[in-house]
């Protein structure tokens, strides 16, 4: 190739390059979804449930709203919990005498209630937040995790199948525990069939058929921690603590042996981390580098970064884990992930 045309290939492809690398770029970039509505914008933090048609933001005011994948439409709502697989249900409330409430896309209500509850619906239910709601797609199941009580019933029956209240013979006040908003103690296995709970020494995993604890795990090499929250299906649990002087400590356990898989030193007041719904990687957000770092849940490797919007506060993957979600200064953001 001679020079003239080495000069006439390099004016082509320079341009070219350009243009993808501006383009994957703009993919990539956060893009706004919407503002949330004041009473989210004023309480923190929130949180975010992402599913195929919807996205949910939440505060602890119990103040929801609900965008559409769609058409783009927020629709506010009060006392709602959005946990679920099925992405047809919705809205949950609970009464003190556990009636679950869910509505699907059409608005139409649907309770499930346990053996004492009024057969007439409440007219005031006073509004409460689970650990766990899953609404199964092919189990014909509704199941919800409740200040360690689990209910199941038959979805289509709305029968109550179990009632089963966790407990640790070990400890007098383990059921006694509220729900944390910050943190996220419980998880359901794939399975169904225990319950995972990560405290401050050990990760305890309890049979949702009878109750009892089956597997007690000791933590090793994790000391206290402020807030701790478990993935999807329970088998890391993320711990989270000031360090001794000007930094952040973010450290995965593996629960079903108890120890560290990694841990990463960060600034202080960090954003909330999110779990990927394969529970194979995290995205956390590294404040002043402006990026989200999604790592490999067992090794901590870097994976790949993300853009990360000013003043976000927390993030969440769409259910294929192809998307990612986040709100930031009373916005809600969505980004391509992968």
């Amino acid at each position: 190739m001679n020079r003239h045309h080495f000069l006439i290939a390099l004016a082509v492809v320079v341009p070219l390059a350009m243009f993808v690398a501006a383009k994957q770029i703009t993919v990539w970039r956060p893009t706004k979804m919407g503002v949330l509505n004041g009473n989210i914008r004023r309480y923190m933090p929130v949180e975010i449930h992402a599913f195929d048609d919807y996205v949910t933001v939440g505060a602890d005011s119990e103040d929801f709203t609900r965008f559409d994948l769609k058409t783009g439409a927020q629709n506010p709502l009060r006392g709602v919990r959005f946990s679920a697989d099925d992405a047809r249900y919705s809205y949950l409330a609970l009464s003190d005498r556990f009636e679950l409430r869910l509505s699907d896309a059409s608005g139409r209500a649907v309770s499930y209630r346990t053996s004492d509850a009024p057969a007439k619906p409440f007219t005031n239910a006073a509004l409460s937040v689970p650990d766990v709601l899953r609404v199964s797609k092919n189990e014909n199941r509704v199941e919800l995790l409740s200040g360690g009580h689990y209910f199941r019933w038959n979805k289509s029956l709305r029968s109550l199948e179990r009632d089963v209240v966790l407990r640790d013979d070990n400890s007098q006040h383990f059921t006694s525990y509220s729900n944390d908003f910050a943190s996220k103690h419980w998880a359901l296995t794939r399975d169904s069939e225990s319950a995972v709970y990560a405290g401050a020494s050990a990760i305890l995993f309890f049979s949702t058929r009878t109750g009892r604890v089956t597997n007690r795990v000791l933590l090793e090499g994790v000391e206290f921690f402020e807030t701790i929250r478990v993935s999807p299906f329970g088998h890391y649990a993320l711990y989270e603590a000031p360090g001794q002087k000007s930094y952040f400590e973010q450290r995965v356990v593996n629960s079903f042996t108890g120890r560290s898989q990694w841990s990463l030193k960060m600034d202080s007041n960090q954003t909330d981390a999110a779990f990927s719904p394969d529970e194979t990687q995290i995205a956390v957000p590294i404040a002043k580098r402006k990026i989200w770092e999604v790592r490999s849940l067992e090794t901590g490797k870097i994976t790949r970064t993300l853009p990360l919007v000013t003043g976000t506060q927390t993030g969440a993957f769409s259910p294929d884990g192809a998307t990612l979600y986040s709100v930031a200064n009373g916005v809600l953001y969505r980004q391509r992930a992968r």
